[in-house]
């Protein structure tokens, strides 16, 4: 920790963010905008000075694109906006990174995302190790150590165990030992039955 500010993600604001930046080193300027086209200017006048802009915006889905509007299925997160483009006919376009993907958004979506950040409710967050079999090796390994809230859990392993690769192994566990093999192959599992055991009554 730094700054008593954590390394999982809860940033609550840009002064926030520049207080951990300030703290690591890194000259950072906070700016504000109260339109699409000052948020346009900031952009351009980032990139041709060869410099990023981190923002924050509300998030409508895992691949990170921005949200339409208040309400939506989303949730406040940072992005990395590092390119831009301008055509003689056509809309401009911002190039942005987050979760590891690549996006190529409008200034206006990028603004409206940014308008439409809400709080998240209180929650609680777990951190799981989850693991991998390779389909040429009789051996579990680490895959990663994810945090994840703990209300989503259920889905969110479902959705990452209907997205592996056909032959791959998919497992949760902590650090030393698979705890439980949501997909075994060859052995035709597909255990999604995650949830706790219901205590015995007594």
């Amino acid at each position: 920790m730094i700054l008593n500010l954590s390394k999982i993600g809860e940033i609550g604001g840009a002064a926030d963010l520049a207080a951990l930046a300030a703290g690591l080193g890194v000259p950072v300027t906070v700016e504000r905008f109260g339109s699409e086209n000052d948020l346009w200017t900031l952009i351009v006048g980032a990139v041709n000075a060869g410099k990023g802009i981190v923002m924050p915006y509300a998030c409508a889905g895992n691949d990170g694109a921005p949200a339409w509007s208040t309400g939506a299925d989303g949730f406040a997160h940072w992005c990395l906006v590092f390119g831009c483009a301008e055509f003689s006919t056509g809309f401009p376009r911002i190039f942005m990174t987050t979760y590891g993907n690549y996006l190529e958004v409008s200034p206006g979506k990028l603004f409206k995302a940014n308008q439409c950040i809400q709080d998240w409710p209180r929650q609680n967050w777990i951190k799981l190790t989850l693991w991998f079999k390779d389909p040429n090796s009789p051996n579990w390994e680490i895959w990663k150590n994810s945090w994840q809230a703990e209300a989503t859990v259920p889905n969110d392993i479902k959705e990452m165990a209907n997205n592996t690769q056909p032959g791959v192994g998919f497992g949760i566990g902590d650090r030393t030992q698979v705890l439980h093999k949501v997909i075994d192959p060859p052995n035709p599992t597909h255990n999604l039955n995650i949830l706790p055991r219901p205590a015995n009554p007594r």
